[in-house]
């Protein structure tokens, strides 16, 4: 479970410690069409961010999911990656935020040639 007022990393595992999550991108993409789920909507005015991380950083692919939604996307930003960078999402939950039971995240890549 994924308490409010924390920060979680997915990826191989969910951990409180990005390193423990980090997955390694298999070759030179664009990811774009970040798609996020939680089971368990934050309610009222609280809110669940999820990041697409690259090597320990933020990228511009970010969604924030409000109130009673469930799910929530970011269909215009993309990002660059290459071989070998390691890739997790990074979930916040305010601090007042229901504690969420599960969340999921897809990322199209498109290879670069």
């Amino acid at each position: 479970a994924h308490v409010g007022g924390t920060t979680a990393y997915d990826g191989v595992y969910q951990s409180a410690t990005e390193l423990d999550s980090h997955v390694p991108v298999p070759f030179k993409c664009v990811a774009r069409r970040f798609f996020v789920s939680v089971a368990d909507a934050p309610v009222g005015v609280q809110t669940a961010i999820a990041t697409l991380r690259r090597n320990v950083g933020n990228t511009a692919l970010t969604v924030t999911i409000t109130g009673a939604a469930l799910t929530g996307s970011d269909t215009t930003n993309e990002v660059e990656l290459a071989a070998g960078d390691l890739m997790d999402v990074q979930f916040v939950l305010s601090a007042t935020a229901v504690t969420e039971s599960g969340q999921g995240t897809s990322t199209e890549l498109e290879e670069i040639p």
